[in-house]
């Protein structure tokens, strides 16, 4: 059932990806720029992310999760890269996990995209993680973050729809040897 709100709000897509955009300059800075950066440099970033947090929360409260009926498949993205990266929000990125939840079962999200964000808020509480998404570059090696029963990985990967570990880390490998040449590391 369409709301007058969401009819009345057909650039929410385009909200999205504004926000989601922003915050991923702030995420691709490299990390000695963040370590050198002015206090008013930070205030700056952290007021980005909030907005960034507030803009996805909003459309939330409004309309539920920005499924893709509502928003399009990019806008719907955008939406899950604004929840994954809501680490200094810990209990909205835990709201935004459960609401990712009921829009996968409606078939209006990827699962894959909330099995991402279930590991990053596993890693967040300190617990393995179980899909095996996420990961941290030490030295020149990127390393996963624990895995809850390593064993049974792939088949639990393969019923949110993700590839096996082994064949989705080499992508990452690649992409991270990359940023490191490039300084976005």
């Amino acid at each position: 059932m369409m709301t007058r709100r969401m009819q009345a709000s057909p650039d929410l897509p385009s909200v999205l990806l504004a926000a989601a955009e922003r915050a991923d300059h702030i995420w691709q800075l490299p990390s000695q720029q963040l370590v050198d950066a002015t206090e008013s440099k930070l205030t700056e970033i952290r007021k980005a992310e909030q907005s960034a947090i507030q803009v996805l929360s909003r459309i939330i409260d409004e309309h539920g999760w920005p499924g893709v009926r509502l928003v399009g498949i990019e806008g719907a993205r955008a939406a899950w890269l604004l929840a994954l990266r809501a680490d200094r929000f810990p209990r909205a990125q835990e709201r935004f996990l459960h609401r990712l939840k009921e829009a996968a079962r409606r078939g209006d999200a990827e699962w894959s995209w909330w099995a991402h964000l279930y590991d990053r808020v596993c890693v967040q509480r300190g617990t393995p993680q179980s899909y095996g998404t996420q990961h941290i570059l030490t030295g020149n090696r990127l390393v996963p973050h624990p895995v809850a029963d390593a064993e049974e990985l792939d088949a639990r990967r393969k019923t949110v729809g993700l590839p096996p570990y082994e064949r989705a880390t080499s992508g990452l490998k690649t992409r991270a040897r990359r940023a490191r040449a490039v300084g976005t590391c």
